[in-house]
């Protein structure tokens, strides 16, 4: 089975967003695949996702079930994919992360076709439309993510 996190900086917008829209990809498809989120950082532990991502994905009908929760070094053992938003958590990830496990890391967009190895934008401090952006970056660059998976499994 296929392990996969998604990484943030709070796990609030992006990292919950990524897991519910690719939990729901897997649910589509039937796969075999196992999913979590967190963040690099520990200031939302046990919160819910903000508002304007829940009500992104209710609208695009995904549900999601989230508590944040933070990046730990264990993660690289127990995951094949951990999945960062942008460059700064990349950098706080591998200071996290076991020197072994290094190479699992990869940013969302090294999938994305539009603007591949760029940043998933925080849309923490933007409005609902920013949200909206934050969903459709994610929606495509998972779709491309799990056609790797698909290619890489024959």
């Amino acid at each position: 089975m296929i392990r996969v996190m998604f990484v943030c900086l709070g796990n609030m917008c992006r990292s919950p967003m990524a897991e519910a829209i690719l939990r729901h990809r897997i649910n589509e498809r039937d796969l075999a695949m196992e999913t979590a989120c967190c963040g690099t950082a520990n200031y939302h532990i046990g919160d819910p996702p903000d508002p304007r991502t829940i009500e992104v994905l209710k609208k695009n009908n995904i549900t999601i079930n989230h508590k944040g929760q933070q990046l730990k070094s264990k993660d690289f053992e127990d995951y094949d994919y951990l999945i960062v938003m942008d460059d700064s958590n990349l950098k706080n990830a591998l200071q996290v992360a076991p020197k072994e496990y290094q190479s699992k890391l990869y940013k969302m967009r090294d999938f994305d076709s539009l603007a591949r190895g760029s940043n998933v934008n925080d849309p923490w401090y933007g409005d609902y439309s920013d949200f909206e952006i934050c969903f459709k970056t994610l929606e495509r660059s998972i779709d491309l993510f799990l056609g790797k998976i698909d290619s890489d499994l024959k």
